[in-house]
């Protein structure tokens, strides 16, 4: 069985001292791997919460001296290689929950300290050897398993889902639509679906290219945050293919909210 290494690393003395929050700015971006080469592009959007997929382990990011390192990180996966990373580029602070279970890949039960305090389930779905649990079958999961921590106050989920409605037909329970249903009972909506006005499974712009080629795009990376939240969401990006498609079969989502 593979070890899941975790580590943290909150406001190193190395790292710039972050500023407070006027507004909250979220991105998820799954990086292909070598985000030591790439953080420019998120650091430059300087968000309060980043999660990045296939990132690697804390101890072999080396930033370039001349971008902004993170003020705070944690970092999981089952390989120093790959992982998912939680950054803070402000005052944002971390905690992983006391109910954290690391069966679940990556579904990441996180407490969020700043100038607001929120819930965050930072999401890289993972495939498992049972078909009925692979993928967004973690995040079906993780949303029960984690009810009371979802419960507890206002939560945000951001990640890589692995996901969409078209694929409900492979599994009889615990698929995408029933993921959204679960959510929609928390009072918990898509921040992308809500902010276009675009319908689950007929999403017109793709988070993720098959071997990084356009024709074969698919929407499979989500921020999902409280409904009361939807109204105060001042701009939603998809990051285009033409830009980022050289670094990665993903595109990032930002959300900024007011």
């Amino acid at each position: 069985m593979r070890k899941n290494f975790i580590q943290r690393n909150d406001k190193p003395s190395d790292m710039i001292t972050g500023k407070p929050w006027s507004h909250m700015k979220m991105v998820s971006w799954n990086c292909q791997g070598a985000f030591r080469k790439k953080a420019e592009r998120i650091a430059r959007y300087q968000p309060d919460i980043a999660v990045i997929q296939e990132c690697e382990c804390p101890a072999r990011l080396t930033f370039a001296p001349d971008i902004p390192h993170p003020t705070a990180c944690l970092w999981f996966g089952a390989s120093p290689s790959k992982g998912v990373g939680i950054f803070s580029y402000t005052a944002a602070q971390f905690e992983t929950a006391a109910d954290y279970d690391a069966a679940i890949q990556y579904c990441i039960p996180i407490k969020v300290s700043g100038s607001s305090s929120l819930n965050l389930m930072a999401v890289w779905a993972m495939n498992h050897e049972d078909r009925q649990i692979s993928y967004v079958g973690q995040v079906y999961r993780a949303i029960h398993t984690y009810r009371d921590f979802i419960c507890d106050r206002e939560t945000v989920l951001l990640g890589d889902f692995n996901s969409n409605k078209q694929w409900d037909r492979t599994r009889k329970v615990g698929n995408h639509s029933d993921v959204v249903a679960e959510l929609a009972s928390s009072g918990i909506s898509s921040a992308y679906h809500e902010f276009f006005r675009e319908a689950q499974g007929a999403e017109l712009q793709s988070t993720f290219f098959l071997q990084r080629k356009r024709e074969k795009g698919y929407h499979i990376d989500y921020c999902f945050v409280p409904t009361q939240w939807l109204p105060q969401i001042s701009c939603l990006t998809v990051g285009a293919y033409e830009e980022w498609g050289q670094l990665s079969d993903h595109t990032p989502i930002f959300v900024e909210f007011n």
